[in-house]
């Protein structure tokens, strides 16, 4: 195994024989914080602060009385969600059908104890529904600091109020760990921050944001974000890295002050920027004009914008499937296709039929294609937000056709591009078939267009994306040339949620692609939202169908994509696809 000045190591021997449950990395009850951790490049479901406990020595004084049960059942009777905390409905009885459901707290009514949660449909359609505590189950707290109900606030110690996250940046990857003191690691992800918006790397930026870098710092000009943000996608039309900066706090005066200073000459930015700076102002979208400026947001930039200004619905949900849009234009239909600036190697067009889901496909520009890489993106992200690092990953196989397709929009943690809905048990298996069912498509497709066999064939996924990827990867007809994993589960077969299949009868029954496949596994080592273990579970399994796996663990990564994971990959490309 080779060793970036040890940067990476085995999985197994991190974490021998770890076992983890799929859905611990994602659910935790109302006393428990969510942990956290520096990280760099990272995926998009978000946390925020704990809810407030009323304070023990409250409950101390008032139950001098009363007996330990009594105590034990005030207090659970009496504890607290924020609004905006997203919750799961969980043991009713007279309306069974909404056990599972997930919502979001909006109200609370202290006459009759009941929270307001508000459910998004199928459809997209919202309706809100009255339930008591002890009918909810916490899944993820309330972004920010959100007005609780006023009988809490009342009996909330101060010294049990939410304090700010302290966070710490993840080490450079080929860097030895050293101890950082919080204004060094400010600077870094300062610094970090201006380099991903400058190039554009949405990917990169959502990451560093996520992993608390300062939407309102400034560029290495000196310029404010926001405003760099602004000019870079001024010519191009796009606004996702402005919206990823104001969804992530970034304070919109600091574009509409100076737009305002320049009234009556030439605007210093674009008609859209200053309309979307507005709509954050006053987090809302009234006009038909700033609905539209909101509509041409790539998908990922989307999902953060729409949970940061919290949008009522109905949503569009779904979209049309990848190799539907990619039929579509050689049928003549009306495809929304944008040529984007080439690589040296590869011509690049996104292709979209609805804006829901689009496509990203990177075609060698001097050759016909012989092999095919299809690289599925994580939670809240898209087909763009990949676009950085594929072209990164493309340099060295210029006769690689790359394919990045969309996930349909889902309610998963909110309304956004999502494979599958992690946080409902009942759906997995079922969304995991339709992804599977879409990807086989895509992969006959474009297959049979360029005369490429499965054996020329690499899936690749990060973090959920890499449980699709991996799920259809085991289940083709012939096995493909290889399988890429980057910070995902894969599939936890030991959790028992990825399907019925995983739960019966031995892997040569249905995991007809698994023997003798080829993997490689990245994954980081600080990674708290899909820990290590889940890494470690992925491979024994993965070994036992019969996979060839070399798996990787990154010091200094977190739920991310580094330098050195890219480069692994490169040359793991080279052999598998030459």
């Amino acid at each position: 195994m080779r060793d970036l000045s040890g940067a990476q190591e085995s999985i197994p021997d991190l974490v021998p024989g770890g076992r983890v449950n799929g859905r611990v990395a994602f659910k935790w009850k109302s006393g428990r914080q969510a942990n956290t951790g520096g990280q760099g490049y990272r995926a998009a479901a978000d946390e925020g602060p704990a809810p407030i406990r009323i304070a023990e020595d409250i409950w101390q004084a008032r139950s001098a009385d009363k007996g330990p049960d009594m105590v034990q059942s005030q207090k659970s009777t009496n504890e607290s969600y924020g609004g905006g905390a997203m919750v799961e409905l969980t043991g009713l009885q007279s309306t069974q059908d909404l056990n599972g459901r997930i919502g979001i707290i909006r109200d609370f009514d202290p006459s009759t104890t009941r929270y307001t949660v508000e459910l998004i449909e199928e459809d997209g359609s919202t309706r809100n529904v009255l339930v008591r505590q002890a009918n909810i189950d916490l899944l993820c707290p309330p972004e920010e600091s959100q007005d609780l109900p006023k009988e809490a606030q009342a009996q909330a110690s101060p010294a049990q109020k939410p304090q700010a996250k302290q966070t710490t940046k993840s080490e450079p990857v080929r860097a030895a760990p050293v101890a950082e003191e919080p204004s060094q690691t400010a600077a870094s992800l300062a610094s970090e921050l201006a380099n991903a918006v400058e190039s554009c790397n949405l990917f990169q930026v959502q990451a560093l944001l996520r992993d608390r870098a300062d939407p309102n710092g400034r560029s290495r000009a000196d310029v404010p974000l926001l405003m760099e943000a602004a000019s870079a996608t001024r010519g191009s039309g796009h606004l996702d890295l402005l919206a990823l900066l104001l969804g992530w706090r970034a304070d919109p005066e600091t574009l509409l002050n100076r737009e305002r200073r320049h009234k009556g000459t030439r605007a210093a930015f674009s008609s859209e920027a200053v309309a979307l700076c507005q709509i954050f102002q006053k987090k809302d979208a009234e006009s038909d004009e700033e609905r539209a400026v909101l509509s041409t947001l790539e998908p990922g930039a989307l999902a953060q914008a729409r949970r940061q200004l919290k949008l009522p619905g109905p949503f569009a949900m779904g979209g049309t499937s990848p190799a539907s849009c990619l039929q579509a234009q050689h049928d003549g239909l009306e495809v929304h296709c944008e040529e984007m600036e080439a690589t040296s190697a590869h011509r690049l067009w996104l292709y979209s039929l609805d804006r829901l889901r689009p496509v990203l496909l990177m075609r060698p520009s001097g050759c016909q294609p012989t092999a095919l890489m299809v690289f599925l993106h994580g939670l809240f992200q898209s087909a763009q937000m990949l676009e950085c690092m594929v072209r990164d990953l493309s340099s060295s196989l210029p006769h690689v056709l790359f394919v990045m397709p969309t996930a349909p929009t889902r309610d998963a943690w909110g309304v956004g591009p999502a494979w599958f809905d992690h946080t409902r048990s009942a759906k997995k298996a079922e969304s995991l078939e339709a992804c599977r069912t879409e990807l086989l498509a895509l992969l006959s497709s474009q297959g049979q267009e360029w005369g490429i066999p499965p054996e020329r064939v690499v899936l690749a996924g990060f973090s959920m994306g890499g449980t699709v990827a991996a799920w259809t990867a085991l289940q083709v007809p012939r096995c493909l040339a290889g399988l890429l994993l980057f910070g995902t589960e894969g599939l936890s077969f030991t959790g028992g949620w990825a399907s019925p299949k995983t739960l019966c009868g031995s892997g040569s029954e249905w995991a007809t692609g698994a023997d003798g496949l080829q993997v490689l596994q990245c994954h980081g080592r600080e990674d708290t939202l899909c820990p290590l273990g889940f890494a470690t579970t992925c491979t024994d399994e993965l070994r036992k169908l019969g996979c060839s796996v070399r798996s990787l663990a990154f010091r200094g990564v977190g739920h991310a994509l580094s330098f050195d994971m890219l480069e692994e990959a490169k040359l793991w490309l080279q052999q598998r696809i030459p």
